[in-house]
């Protein structure tokens, strides 16, 4: 004689097999995030982290500062063609956020208050009035001042501010 046994159909069992599953998926999220947060507290992962941490942010900025070198070289590649007068003036309002950012020195992340306190610092390092005496460094001050203000203006009126 057969045993009895209970009478589920199909769509029960799979109903039953889905809930079971993700409560073991819970389960093993839950003691995967404790063994991570363990091992993290470990001193050698400890300090592997910390150096991939450090290897990433090093990345992060020779990657801006390569960005910005190139981007300042594709633009005076430009500016030479059209002084030589190979191609007609490309349709451009200044010079892009990044080149803004880094001509004021700082990050694209920063508050409006930092970047104002970055610009005035910057202005007041080129200021013209500064440099009275030595009229090639007034011309150079000059020059510089002009970039920054253009700068900070151009981030100005991206961010609304």
């Amino acid at each position: 004689m057969r045993s009895a046994r209970p009478n589920t159909s199909r769509r029960e069992k799979v109903k039953l097999r889905s809930r079971v599953g993700r409560g073991l998926w819970k389960y093993g999220r839950y003691a995967g995030k404790s063994a991570w947060r363990w091992a993290r507290s470990q001193p050698p992962i400890k300090r592997q982290i910390e150096r991939a941490e450090t290897q990433i942010e090093s990345l992060r900025e020779l990657a801006h500062e390569r960005l910005v070198i190139l981007e300042r070289d594709f633009w005076a590649w430009i500016e030479r063609l059209e002084a030589e007068g190979y191609i007609d003036s490309p349709r451009r309002s200044g010079p892009s956020l990044i080149v803004c950012y880094d001509l004021i020195g700082v990050s694209p992340q920063v508050t409006d208050e930092e970047l104002k306190r970055a610009w005035r610092k910057q202005m007041m390092a080129y200021h013209p009035d500064r440099f009275a005496q030595d009229p090639h460094a007034l011309q150079s001050a000059e020059t510089k001042a002009r970039e920054i203000n253009e700068a900070y203006q151009t981030i100005k009126r991206i961010r609304g501010a």
